[in-house]
């Protein structure tokens, strides 16, 4: 006798293997700034010396001299000397607490 031939094993359907969906990477937290005080003490300089420094709340001194600013916003500092072209810069704390500002002469 012969076997009978043997039977193909039924075709299923693949069952289809689930993508994963890559994750979104949670958002990088921001680098911690250092507190900064609500004042800083800042050293204004200027070459030539004795320049008046001015913002738009007052009069602060002839320079060199030391002052104290708020952090929360850029200050503009306006440093005035005779015989020579005023000069404004904008202060901000990551400037440091030393400004130096060269003035250039009137003269031709």
């Amino acid at each position: 006798l012969v076997p009978p031939p043997a039977r193909a094993p039924a075709l299923e359907a693949p069952t289809p293997t689930p993508t994963r969906r890559p994750r979104p990477k949670p958002a990088a937290a921001p680098t911690p700034q250092p507190d900064l005080p609500a004042i800083l003490e800042v050293r204004i300089e200027s070459e030539p010396p004795g320049a008046r420094v001015s913002t738009p709340q007052g009069v602060l001194g002839l320079t060199p001299l030391s002052a104290f600013l708020p952090t929360a916003e850029a200050t503009a500092l306006v440093l005035e000397k005779e015989g020579h072209a005023p000069r404004t810069v904008r202060w901000t704390p990551d400037r440091g607490t030393t400004v130096r500002v060269t003035l250039r002469s009137d003269a031709p």
